[in-house]
């Protein structure tokens, strides 16, 4: 029976240990694809950039613009024009970088694939080159490395040599080695005795048999070895249309780090290095296992013979392939990358299941997109088709798209350009208006005199410098009153600070409350706005002052020894819990760790870092952290009312309330530095 059983195993084991190295080499073949290698895809790929940097030039124009009517842009570090400027460099520079450098990750990629690299160094399995051996493939022929070694471990002679004829030792030596189809002609010769040919025996692993053989362990294994090389081959098939994806949308990441920074940018870089890496992960997890089941053997070495050793195998074969499915997770937290398992082969095709949902969010999204169209036409772009946009939102579908969420958004992120967009018409319309008034001039210095003196040309600057001395007349207006309100032991006529104490929320108040031709809802919103303002500044301090205080005791705890490194610990660990109640507790606990007064003082002294907190008592570290998210939305709910409130002002009392709230800020600001 046992001769029978071996026969039925190994024959089981010549298709499945033949699959594994079909499965490595489309694993590698995934793995080294490139999918914007078609001319069409790298000439879409290209039109892109064209068109990116067609965009980059209007929105640098737009600023430029929006600085000649609004000159405050000049100096704004974060929106103006220098800001605009760096970072449009920066992204010129990107421009050329990212494909260079797309190319340069595929060459590394292909190399390390290639020669097999990982797996020579956690192995330490020499592997062929293709370079001088004309029978390796590319890719140094990991797929019958990872079969050779593995039925080698299962599957090997029972004595130091092989006992058999010179055939069946040479069919074995190659199946390990060269050719893992070779297994087919060793499984004729399976039963093969070092006596008397290939006679059956009644025990599976008889003493007489010239090959020691684990048929069960050797199906367990390559199964899971197939198993493993498959969802590692669906998640590399992903990663080509992720890398694909990343490269053909690089140029939105970076016009919009020209517009808004370097937000989106940020993301795009990370998760263009977290996809890069998963190749090399799961390389690296196919290659420790190769390598645990190479020292397999010696570890089983230790243990007796005995009927359980089979069934200790299978269960450290088990461990072995679960911890080795774990690993990309594992190299993952440690490194930093956020790869996230999605199960097994069902969990990795289930995923196709949430593709309609996302399908369905992406329409939406679009929809929505195409309703805020003919606003963004009418906002400021271009201007001129204003007469459009009005007609449009009289009618059923014009007041759908103008009571849509996204829309309104977008009109309030549209303010500024609306207002250049309007000023670039009426300046061409003037510009026309003259220069047809003037051609119809017969008399030449009539015409002279219209040209240089009409509406287009040096009277509409006169006109806008008028308006700008005006505007800019008013705001100083605004602030020399709004400091008489408040007095100048606090704020200068230029409303600057002057007593940083006394700029408290009560005394903002009272500066409201003094505001003359301003209604009680403008007042009530710009106070709120100021005390919403005040508590996130304190609990940005707060949070920074308890982590300070933490980074400075777990430095001292590094460096120290002992009782006090453990004393030290311990005041972490109730920190983070919460469990010192104040900073005199803190205090106390300090001065009984053993640390040196001078680091005492420094602490809770009475110049002392925690002073700057803006209360005695003490909460857990993660409570300062939820406070700052907490009053950071209280504060945008307040911004955005103050927002609306300023948008239904009149013209002068725009003025006042844009000036009080900046004065609000720097207030806060000078309060609770």
């Amino acid at each position: 029976m046992g001769g029978l059983f071996r026969k039925l195993f190994i024959y089981i084991c010549v298709p499945i240990y033949n699959l594994i190295v079909y499965m490595y080499k489309i694993f590698y073949s995934i793995a080294t694809t490139r999918f914007l290698k078609d001319d069409l895809i790298q000439q879409f790929s290209s039109n892109i950039y064209v068109l990116v940097s067609a965009v980059m030039l209007f929105a640098f124009s737009i600023t430029i613009l929006s600085a000649i009517v609004n000159p405050d842009l000049l100096t704004d570090n974060k929106k103006g024009v220098s800001a605009l400027f760096k970072r449009s460099i920066i992204a010129l520079a990107l421009m050329v970088l990212v494909p260079f450098a797309f190319n340069q990750l595929y060459d590394i990629q292909e190399s390390v694939m290639t020669n097999s690299l990982i797996e020579k160094i956690v192995v330490g399995i020499n592997l062929c080159d293709p370079d001088t051996d004309s029978n390796c493939e590319i890719g140094g022929n990991g797929g019958q490395v990872i079969a050779g070694t593995l039925i080698s471990s299962v599957l090997y002679p029972a004595g130091d040599e092989i006992s058999v004829n010179e055939d069946i030792s040479e069919n074995y030596k190659n199946m390990v080695a060269k050719d893992i189809r070779n297994i087919g002609l060793i499984a004729p010769d399976i039963n093969t005795t070092v006596e008397d040919g290939s006679k059956l025996h009644y025990h599976f692993d008889d003493e007489d048999y010239a090959f020691h053989f684990d048929g069960l362990i050797a199906i367990i294994a390559g199964l899971a070895t197939v198993y493993i090389l498959t969802i590692y081959a669906i998640d590399v098939a992903v990663r080509v249309f992720k890398l694909a994806f990343l490269e053909l949308t690089a140029p939105i990441s970076i016009v919009a780090y020209v517009g808004v920074g370097d937000k989106m940018l940020s993301s795009w870089f990370k998760e263009l290095g977290k996809t890069y890496a998963e190749l090399f992960i799961r390389v690296v997890a196919i290659a420790f296992y190769l390598f645990l089941m190479n020292n397999l053997d010696k570890f089983m070495s230790a243990f007796t013979d005995g009927d359980w050793i089979s069934v200790l195998k299978v269960f450290l074969i088990v461990g072995m392939l679960i911890f080795v499915k774990q690993v990309p997770d594992m190299l993952g937290r440690i490194f930093g990358v956020d790869i996230k398992l999605k199960g097994g082969i069902g969990g990795r095709l289930g995923e196709m299941a949430g593709v309609g949902e996302q399908a369905k969010k992406a329409w939406t999204g679009l929809k929505n997109l195409a309703k805020a169209a003919p606003l963004v036409a009418g906002a400021g772009l271009a201007a001129g088709s204003k007469l459009a946009g009005d007609k449009l939102g009289q009618t059923a579908l014009g007041q759908r798209i103008n009571n849509n969420p996204t829309v309104q958004k977008l009109k309030n992120g549209m303010g500024k350009t609306s207002a250049v967009g309007s000023k670039i018409k009426d300046g061409v319309s003037s510009a026309v208006s003259t220069v047809k008034a003037a051609a119809n001039e017969s008399n030449p210095f009539k015409a002279y005199d219209k040209l240089m003196n009409g509406e287009g040309s040096k009277g509409a600057v006169r006109k806008e410098q008028a308006a700008y001395e005006k505007n800019k007349q008013a705001k100083a207006a605004a602030r020399e009153a709004l400091s008489k309100n408040i007095g100048s032991s606090i704020l200068d006529s230029n409303g600057n600070v002057v007593n940083a104490s006394a700029a408290t929320p009560a005394a903002y108040s009272s500066m409201v409350d003094q505001m003359k031709g301003h209604t009680q809802q403008q007042k009530d919103a710009m106070v709120k706005y100021n005390e919403k303002q005040h508590d996130l500044f304190v609990a940005q301090k707060d949070n920074q002052t308890i982590n300070q205080i933490r980074t400075a005791i777990e430095t001292k705890m590094n460096a120290s020894t002992g009782t006090v490194k453990t004393d030290l610990a311990n005041i972490l660990a109730q920190m983070d819990l919460g469990g010192i109640k104040s900073i005199s507790d803190l205090n106390t606990k300090l001065n009984s760790s053993g640390v040196d007064q001078n680091f005492v003082d420094a602490i809770t002294g009475a110049k002392g870092v925690a002073n700057n907190l803006s209360s005695s008592n003490l909460g857990s570290i993660a409570s300062y952290s939820s406070a700052v998210d907490s009053a950071q939305e209280a504060f945008s709910r307040a911004d955005s009312t103050l927002n609306d409130v300023i948008g239904k002002a009149t013209a002068d009392q725009q003025v006042v309330m844009k000036e009080a709230r900046t004065i609000s800020k720097k207030m806060n600001e000078a309060n609770t530095k």
